[in-house]
């Protein structure tokens, strides 16, 4: 590691330079006019990073052989491993005997992932590429995506419960894309705690936010989880709703859809007022429920039934208090940020 002290100069008036040390240099094989990348770090100091040390960094690339592996599960699992890392480049290689797999793994990887390409195929092998880079798509805008897409799928849960289960077939392939964009947010954010050059194109300051930034993803996808969870257990059942419990059930269901909403604007405007009044009026909710609860669980119903509402409540519930802890992200995002 170099440790030097070197003195600033002058030149032109108002340009303040210093010398790089050779052994640096040398490492690094550089030569005059070659660029660097020079980063302005948390504490305020400067980091110096040879440009093409940088390009070499975002190009990593890995191979997989399929019978190394045994199983399309097992490559699906490691091909996505190596998008989450950063990986550019990911070839396949296949035996005899899994080449009629091929075409099944290339979409399941084009369902899962964003921003992928097959560019090279044989008949035995196929080489994917990564063109989704982070200059491309900022962070906060992804995230604000993810949330999108999981209001409407709350959206449409709630009015599927309500008016028309056909609606409830929807949210499965809302999921799926929720997993897309929360694979993707993943990768985005490895990519910027490898490299703090890629933090600038995030739009991000300091590296403690990308992991508040990652933790509301990772709440989002469970929340989507959730909304899964209440759509199928009523789309599969064929019991006849009991209509007092059903009232309650759109109260619950309107009032955590309004909650969810504040809690996720407070974090992606980084509203720390909204987020702590939010937090009280959740506090409140999750009492509410408890209610809810206890009461059913008094009433003389089917005990098919009762297994039915109680999984829609507890599943609310759930996402009321993944909602209080996006509340908490903001606020802790708030004294990170000073």
């Amino acid at each position: 590691m170099v440790r030097e002290i070197r003195s600033l100069q002058v030149t032109g008036g108002n340009t303040f330079i210093v010398s790089l040390p050779k052994s640096w240099i040398n490492a690094f094989n550089l030569k005059a006019h070659d660029k660097v990348a020079v980063i302005e770090r948390e504490d305020n100091s400067l980091a110096i990073y040879p440009l093409k040390i940088l390009d070499k960094k975002s190009k990593k690339s890995i191979t997989f052989t399929y019978s190394e592996l045994g199983n399309e599960n097992t490559l699906i699992r490691e091909c996505i491993g190596s998008y989450l890392s950063g990986y550019t480049i990911i070839k396949i290689i296949f035996d005899k005997g899994s080449i009629t797999k091929k075409n099944q793994i290339k979409n399941i990887l084009r369902n899962k992932l964003i921003g992928i390409e097959v560019i090279e195929e044989g008949i035995d092998n196929m080489t994917i590429q990564v063109f989704a880079e982070t200059k491309e798509a900022g962070l906060m805008k992804t995230l604000n995506r993810i949330f999108s897409v999981v209001y409407l799928m709350l959206e449409n849960a709630i009015e599927g419960i309500k008016n028309n289960k056909e609606i409830l077939e929807e949210v499965a392939n809302l999921d799926d894309e929720v997993d897309r964009f929360y694979h993707f947010i993943t990768r985005q954010i490895n990519l910027a705690l490898e490299d703090p050059y890629s933090m600038i194109d995030l739009g991000v300051s300091k590296k403690a936010l990308l992991i508040e930034y990652r933790l509301f993803a990772k709440t989002l996808e469970r929340i989507a989880d959730h909304v899964c969870t209440i759509s199928k257990n009523y789309l599969e059942s064929k019991l006849e709703p009991n209509k007092e419990l059903m009232r309650d059930v759109y109260q619950v269901a309107d009032l955590i859809k309004k909650l969810f909403w504040k809690a996720s604007n407070s974090f992606i405007n980084s509203n720390a007022k909204l987020a702590r009044e939010t937090a009280l009026e959740i506090e409140k909710f999750i009492f509410q429920i408890e209610i809810l609860l206890d009461k059913m669980m008094k009433k003389r119903l089917d005990s098919d039934i009762k297994i039915l509402f109680r999984v829609m409540i507890e599943s609310f519930k759930r996402i009321s208090e993944y909602s209080m802890d996006i509340c908490e992200m903001t606020i802790n995002t708030e004294k990170i940020s000073k």
